[in-house]
């Protein structure tokens, strides 16, 4: 690797702006925040030919501009002698934008990680890091392009762009409640504005056990949605059915099939969206009617709790293994006098 002559410290500056407010004795309160950043100067390690000498430079690359919003809510919404109810949430937003690339020498595009189906980029004007991959030959109506000599779509030369990795929208919410001796506690958290890809999903597809490899219980399919060139114009695929040998083996399980699952890196990237129940406890304090027996001990809490019980997700995600683990654990919780 060699190090530009010169290469100048990276230059971050930032401005927000930001309000708090209580109410009610400090029942309920709110805050907010709105943010920019902009960072100039941004340090990269560029791949280079080896004719070179080296095949890394690292430069001043990029500028990256940063902006969002966030806020935060608590409340005690209701209290009694027997309850106690407790609500929050919090909300991010935050979108980056790629100004600048190689000081404006006229390229816009950074391979950040690659790979033969799929790349991170940072590519000037969108998010960083953003997502291409290989694709299907499309019309310009969107229509899928098949080859009719076995009617599998034909992939396009170029990677296209699926979006950023990169969350825009985070939200979480909490309940609290108490009743007496018994406390429900809930944690739930929302993710999305972001795409991924399932490599986990390819190496299912590889052994036969991913979702998509029985869309057709493994038989012939006409490739929905699909066009084919007659020699002058697109005409519409209404009979002209993948070959039963792509169908059964290569179009699911093949690496070298190019035009298949494996070989399109399209079909496994998905919405990145979803909902998760991060985590659910309920507790049970011991009445001090019993405690005041136990000199020794101030108090006992018994708790079960379960963590990640519940993932809502897409439907197009269908290369991610759901697991629901549960953690029943009861403890005992004590204090000397």
């Amino acid at each position: 690797m060699v190090v530009d002559p010169n290469l100048r410290p990276e230059r971050v500056k930032t401005m927000e702006a930001g309000f708090e407010l209580s109410l009610m004795k400090n029942r309920f309160s709110l805050e907010g925040s709105v943010f920019k950043q902009k960072a100039d100067l941004q340090i990269l390690d560029v791949t280079t030919s080896f004719s070179t000498g080296f095949n890394i430079l690292r430069l001043n690359a990029a500028a990256l501009h940063n902006y969002g919003i966030e806020g935060d809510f608590r409340g005690n919404v209701y209290k009694n002698k027997d309850w106690n109810i407790n609500l929050t949430a919090n909300y991010t937003w935050s979108k980056n934008k790629v100004k600048e690339l190689y000081g404006n020498t006229g390229l816009n595009s950074y391979i950040y990680q690659s790979g033969s189906t799929v790349i991170l980029s940072a590519v000037l004007n969108q998010m960083f890091p953003y997502m291409k991959a290989t694709a299907y030959e499309r019309d310009d109506a969107g229509h899928v392009v098949i080859d009719p000599s076995d009617g599998w779509p034909v992939r396009a030369s170029n990677f296209k762009g699926m979006g950023t990795t990169l969350p825009m929208h985070i939200l979480g919410v909490g309940i609290n409640v108490a009743y007496k001796s018994l406390t429900l506690v809930a944690d739930a958290e929302y993710r999305g504005g972001n795409v991924m890809y399932s490599s986990i999903g390819a190496d299912m597809n590889f052994t036969g056990s991913g979702a998509q490899t029985v869309l057709y219980n493994r038989d012939q399919f006409v490739w929905p949605n699909s066009v084919y060139w007659d020699g002058s114009k697109y005409v519409e695929n209404t009979n002209i059915a993948v070959a039963n040998y792509k169908a059964i083996y290569q179009g699911t399980g093949d690496y070298g099939f190019t035009r298949g699952f494996l070989g399109v890196g399209e079909m496994l990237v998905s919405s990145a969206a979803f909902w998760k129940l991060r985590d659910v406890s309920l507790s049970y304090d011991l009445p001090k009617s019993v405690m005041n027996h136990i000199k020794f001990m101030r108090g006992i809490s018994i708790t079960a709790w379960g963590r990640n019980l519940v993932v809502l997700r897409p439907d197009d995600n269908c290369g991610l293994i759901l697991s629901f683990p549960i953690q029943m654990v009861f403890r005992r919780v004590s204090t000397l006098r």
